[in-house]
């Protein structure tokens, strides 16, 4: 979803930016003796309001980054890192609601790892639509598991 809207959000944060800036040159050339109400001089609403806009995108973006890298983050991490095992899904719940063509399902998953005890697991996972009933309760997947956190995993496809 993120890539597909970034001209979008690069274009929204581009106009914050802006809009900061321009309320921060503002609040320089204000006569800080002019208020905006009894308790506000004009010149700190300017300031505030464009540190705001300006400081915003920036944070914003660090955040939206930092969320959509912690899957990639993830999946190189099982990828490199999981242990293999299996698992048998116990059922399946579509949850309602679609996300560009793709519909989230929680399974209920019995997860066995070698050398580790068997252990019953709820795993969410997006599937487009036309794909819908591509797991069935009785399904044995196969599975890459988080050594650090084992109810973190990956369905191997």
């Amino acid at each position: 979803m993120l890539t597909k809207n970034k001209p979008l959000l690069f274009f929204i944060f581009g106009i914050e930016i802006m809009a900061g800036i321009i309320l921060l040159v503002l609040g320089i050339f204000t006569d800080p003796a002019e208020m905006l109400d009894k308790e506000m001089p004009l010149q700190k609403f300017f300031f505030i309001i464009g540190a705001v806009l300006f400081i915003g995108p920036f944070i914003a973006a660090t955040t939206l980054y930092l969320i959509s890298n912690a899957k990639k983050r993830l999946i190189n991490k099982l990828k490199t890192r999981g242990l293999r095992g299996s698992a048998n899904v116990v059922s399946v719940s579509p949850v309602l609601g679609k996300l560009n063509n793709l519909c989230r399902i929680d399974i209920v998953m019995d997860v066995n790892v070698p050398g580790k005890f068997p252990y019953r697991v709820e795993h969410g996972e997006y599937f487009d639509v036309k794909n819908i009933d591509r797991v069935k309760p009785g399904m044995t997947l196969n599975v890459l598991v988080d050594p650090d956190n084992q109810n973190k995993l990956m369905i191997v496809w």
